[in-house]
């Protein structure tokens, strides 16, 4: 989004100093200070500086025109701006908040204990009232409302206030795929990387692995977000059998996420919801097909030769696609990696997606203070 509308607009960026779960922050960075990144100035702020008072007390400093959230439910990074803002703890600027796919039924079904009541306190009080909305596709969108009754949306969570803008995805290389040949030892390689948490659903990729026939590798890269959710998520995999080895990998600093993918051969992320998913259009830039839930935006997969999007209620029909592909001659893989690649590429170069970005942030910036 930056390095798109880098000309139109001045950034400034506050986030936390290290990767999720890392107790130490990037090698690279200067905690607590102001360092130029592309064409945005960014604060990379230490746990100390995260403390809520500390939080607000640097937000008051800031000058600014716009505050963009990128979340609805992050308690420091979200639900503290907001109420500081509602409290009249920040001046008065306008809030452009991006949900990131959080009202979909998925994600609002975890934790749906501490998420309901916050609503239904959010609404009583009408916290979000003034707010505008970014969402990034039309479903997203079609998720606040059904989350919401629309005309109370309109009233209290600035519903009317909402902007369809696609995710900007930035240049990303994209790599020719060095296929691994169909001798009698191939075992295919499959790949998992994002979040291990539930809603990204892993147990699920596991629980398919389950029935699949073919030889495999399934290496799963990402951060470790639930200590809990990850024990079960290995004792799934210790109980897989023989024909499955799985390896545990770790994260992937961004600038190597496609060249870590293009060692694979697909793409597993039956995910319980994404508003868009990058890491999605990432794989199709490393010449991978998805398969993936069809709780996403990108559906009819299979008819443009790219991936599958399936249903989650059976983990055997994920396992028969997993089978199908480990059959694969050599030139159906190259085929299927060239039209990944151009999906990809079509992605890449959306100028409409810049625009109608752009124009979003032009209408809340030309909107009257308090929506």
């Amino acid at each position: 989004m930056i390095e798109l509308l880098g000309v139109d607009f001045e950034w400034r960026i506050v986030c936390p100093d290290r990767d999720l779960g890392s107790d130490v922050p990037y090698p690279e960075v200067v905690s607590d200070q102001w360092t130029r990144v592309g064409q945005a100035l960014v604060y990379y702020a230490s746990p100390r500086t995260l403390r809520p008072w500390n939080l607000v007390r640097l937000l008051r400093g800031l000058s600014y025109d716009l505050l963009y959230l990128n979340s609805f439910f992050s308690p420091r990074m979200s639900l503290l701006p907001v109420a500081s803002a509602y409290a009249g703890l920040l001046r008065r600027k306008r809030i452009l908040i991006a949900p990131r796919g959080e009202f979909s039924p998925g994600a609002l079904a975890i934790k749906a204990w501490k998420k309901r009541p916050y609503l239904g306190m959010a609404h009583l009080l009408g916290l979000y009232k003034k707010c505008y909305w970014h969402l990034s596709t039309t479903l997203e969108l079609d998720d606040l409302r059904a989350v919401f009754d629309v005309s109370e949306a309109g009233a209290s969570f600035g519903a009317r206030n909402s902007f369809v803008a696609q995710d900007l995805v930035g240049p990303t290389a994209s790599t020719t795929i060095e296929t691994s040949g169909q001798g009698s030892s191939f075992r295919l390689s499959v790949v998992f990387l994002s979040r291990i948490s539930p809603m990204k659903n892993l147990d699920f990729a596991l629980r398919a692995l389950a029935h699949v026939s073919a030889p495999l590798v399934f290496s799963v890269f990402g951060p470790e977000e639930d200590a809990a959710y990850v024990r079960y998520c290995r004792e799934l995999a210790a109980g897989l059998p023989a024909n499955a080895e799985v390896r545990w990998c770790g994260p992937v600093p961004a600038a190597a996420v496609v060249e870590t993918l293009s060692a694979h051969d697909l793409f597993l992320l039956p995910t319980r919801g994404e508003n868009f998913g990058h890491v999605i259009v990432e794989a199709w830039a490393a010449g991978l097909p998805v398969l993936i839930s069809d709780q996403t935006p990108w559906r009819g997969l299979e008819q443009k030769g790219v991936g599958w999007d399936l249903p989650l209620e059976s983990p055997q029909r994920f396992a028969e696609v997993i089978d199908q592909v480990a059959a694969w001659p050599e030139d159906k893989r190259a085929t299927v990696a060239a039209a990944c690649r151009a999906k990809a590429a079509s992605i890449l170069h959306d100028e409409d997606a810049r625009q109608s970005n752009r124009r979003m942030f032009e209408a809340v910036l030309g909107a009257p203070l308090g929506g």
